[in-house]
């Protein structure tokens, strides 16, 4: 009697790609500074009937006799046989390390399996030995993920990859049945690793008219994969305690539920200043908003450097009024002043902006200044969410709501490595507003 003694089953993690110290300084330098420190994209045809592709077709034409034995319908075989970049990546790997036995229903995308169940894998490694190679040599690393089944992200051996169009085998499925190429697109910070996975498809003849530029405007494109990268990196600049929240956030994001992630944006962002308030006041922060705990923030360290609060009187509608019929009137900073003492907003903040733009006061803050108004465009967002305002919420407000709050994360998990714990708070502070100035 046969005995069927067990295999060595690989099942990693789906969901986890490992990165390296490389990848998370790269990537943390993206997300603090989006615009300066760009994104590189790579678009290109992906082929239908050309190239690997091809190749599997003829294949399992060959094959015709043996699958209608087995009372499969040859075209439809073909039909399904819808290829992502992400299977062949798969594919790949098997190709390229067959020291493990997997078990295929496990670890090939569903795509694959009539590749594995009439073609095998020994006519495709004899016909592609040099892509494989290469596989080998660029792509691959001891700790590649095969199972990349969602596409949002993709690691190989020089950094990490984001399908731009997030494709699924759906959209796949529909180009293909439509006999037509799709077009695809990855970015990453630099341009080695796409260069890299390009040359890789270029071997196979998958890709055609392929191009990788640098992108730096418009904002909207850079930011476009900004969670995508936050994601590959969460539990690596994130507390423990932090993580669900900003996977909760992110998972919104991409769910179009762009008011409820600004929502929790604001509230990690809450979290944050009222960690900065009682570490550097020593004092319990009141439960108020997150537009109170910052103006609460900058009127404590107003105080506490000696400053006198900026002067203001009390308006009312009438004299408004007349400035803004006057003829004469020039929309001037003063004018501003009053619009905003008018609306009874908490003006300490504005004021102190309004004098050091008309020259009459040297800026003493906390935050440096493009954290500064992360912080003002984040409360607009959340106030406007908060208070279901008219302003127009969509995926490229949300992407600004969360890099505003990863931009604060990121910035005070390195001042705290910079403060001399020794001092007291008052030194402290004076010390963070010069490094910061």
């Amino acid at each position: 009697m046969r005995v069927n003694r067990p295999r060595r089953i690989f099942r990693p993690n789906i969901r986890k790609i490992l990165v390296d110290e490389r990848d998370i300084r790269q990537v943390s330098g993206y997300l603090k500074n989006p615009t300066n420190s760009g994104i590189w994209i790579f678009k290109g045809d992906w082929s239908r009937h050309e190239g690997f592709s091809g190749f599997l077709e003829n294949q399992l034409k060959k094959e015709d006799n043996k699958i209608n034995s087995k009372q499969t319908n040859i075209e439809e075989i073909i039909n399904q046989l819808i290829l992502s970049p992400a299977a062949i990546l798969s594919l790949f790997y098997l190709l390229a390390d067959q020291s493990i036995k997997i078990r295929y229903d496990e670890f090939l995308l569903s795509e694959l399996s009539s590749v594995v169940r009439f073609i095998g894998l020994t006519k495709i490694k004899k016909q592609y030995n040099e892509a494989i190679d290469y596989f080998k040599e660029h792509i691959n690393y001891e700790d590649f993920n095969p199972l990349i089944r969602d596409e949002n992200f993709i690691k190989i051996k020089s950094g990490m990859i984001i399908p731009l169009d997030k494709p699924t085998p759906r959209a796949y499925e529909h180009s293909y049945r439509n006999d037509k190429d799709r077009k695809i697109s990855f970015t990453s910070i630099n341009a080695k690793p796409l260069e890299e996975l390009n040359n890789f498809f270029l071997l196979l003849g998958q890709v055609k008219n392929t191009s990788i530029l640098p992108i730096y405007s418009p904002k909207e494109e850079v930011f476009s994969p900004y969670v995508y990268f936050l994601e590959s990196v969460t539990s690596h600049i994130c507390d423990p305690r932090e993580f669900s929240h900003v996977e909760k956030m992110s998972s919104e994001y991409k769910d179009g539920q762009y008011s409820a992630s600004i929502s929790s944006a604001g509230l990690l962002a809450e979290e944050y200043l009222i960690q900065i308030f009682e570490t550097l006041f020593r004092d319990p922060c009141p439960e108020m908003p997150l537009g109170n705990i910052y103006n609460l923030i900058y009127n404590k360290v107003i105080n506490s450097m000696g400053n006198k609060q900026p002067e203001t009187k009390k308006i009312n509608r009438e004299e408004l009024s007349m400035d803004l019929n006057n003829p004469e009137t020039i929309v001037d900073l003063d004018l501003v002043r009053k619009i905003f003492q008018l609306f009874n907003i908490q003006t300490s903040r504005i004021n102190t902006k309004i004098n050091e733009l008309s020259g009459k006061e040297k800026r003493t803050y906390l935050f440096p200044s493009q954290i500064a108004k992360n912080i003002d465009e984040l409360i607009i967002y959340r106030n406007n969410v908060s208070h279901k305002s008219r302003m127009q919420i969509d995926d490229y407000e949300a992407i600004r709501s969360i890099y505003c709050l990863v931009s604060l994360m990121l910035w005070w998990k390195e001042e705290k490595n910079k403060i001399d714990w020794k001092k007291n708070n008052l030194e402290i502070i004076k010390e963070i507003i010069e490094r910061n100035k």
